[in-house]
């Protein structure tokens, strides 16, 4: 990864330095039209919003300097015949392959794997984690288990599963500083891959990249746990400040900042 240093005989933990950025739940696409009392002139001012918050996490992701940009699903909502939305996708994605930045996705609820057509377009710097767990792993200054990231993608708009436990089980054997990217429910929903806080919490991982609920909140400290939330405001009820995590390591010492769109 760029700009990174890193050694020791521990995997990677010790003199480590990275950044990454933890969003998600995008919801591209979303039909403002089919909210009440939304006229087609107020849908389209809300659908240019959407997709100036979108451009703006994009430069401000390039110009953090940060090496990986993880999106934890609901990239998309499930308007899919919007093909504005897929082309400003691919365009911002082929802008963060020239900056330099890797871009990890798991696929949600509301963009289940099936749904994901533009996937044999997306450019090398991107990589959409399959429905059984997958890791990537990044080198650091030579150290080629420096950091590795594992996800587990919504195959369906219905999943019972426990992606979360399963990402964790990959993860543990893993070396250097572990990340673990799902769309998930930490509660009673249990058509959202639900998981139980304290499941996350005595897990083999050192930051979990949660997407599902729209709201940011950090869940735990010790492994670091958090939504991201949403980019946008896309219902009336949702009425707080909108942002994205900026994550930075050094040396074991994980710093979450929240920037806001």
């Amino acid at each position: 990864m760029r700009n990174c240093n890193a050694g020791g005989s521990d995997g990677g933990r010790r003199q480590l330095k990275f950044r990454f950025i933890h969003s998600g739940d995008l919801h591209l696409g979303f039909p403002f039209d089919r909210l009440d009392g939304v006229v087609p002139a107020e849908a389209a001012r809300l659908r240019a919003g959407l997709f100036a918050a979108f451009d703006r996490l994009i430069d401000m992701t390039i110009a953090s300097g940060a090496d990986l940009l993880l999106f934890a699903g609901d990239v998309f909502d499930r308007n899919f015949h919007c093909t504005e939305s897929r082309r400003r996708f691919l365009e911002a994605m082929r802008k963060l392959e020239t900056a330099g930045v890797r871009v990890l996705i798991v696929a949600g609820n509301h963009d289940p794997l099936p749904e994901w057509e533009i996937a044999p377009l997306l450019p090398g710097n991107v990589r959409l984690f399959g429905a059984e767990p997958g890791v990537e792993r990044f080198s650091v200054d030579g150290n080629p288990a420096a950091v590795s990231v594992a996800g587990a993608s919504h195959d369906s708009r219905r999943v019972v599963a426990n992606l979360a436990a399963l990402t964790a089980r990959e993860l543990a054997r893993e070396p250097g500083f572990r990340i673990g990217l799902v769309h998930a429910n930490v509660g009673t929903q249990q058509y959202a891959a639900p998981v139980t806080l304290d499941e996350l919490k005595t897990s083999p991982v050192d930051y979990w990249a949660l997407g599902h609920m729209h709201r940011h909140e950090l869940l735990a400290d010790r492994p670091m746990t958090a939504y991201c939330g949403s980019i946008y405001r896309l219902a009336q009820e949702e009425n707080e400040w909108y942002a994205f995590n900026r994550i930075t390591v050094t040396d074991g010492v994980i710093r979450r900042e929240l920037l806001r769109i």
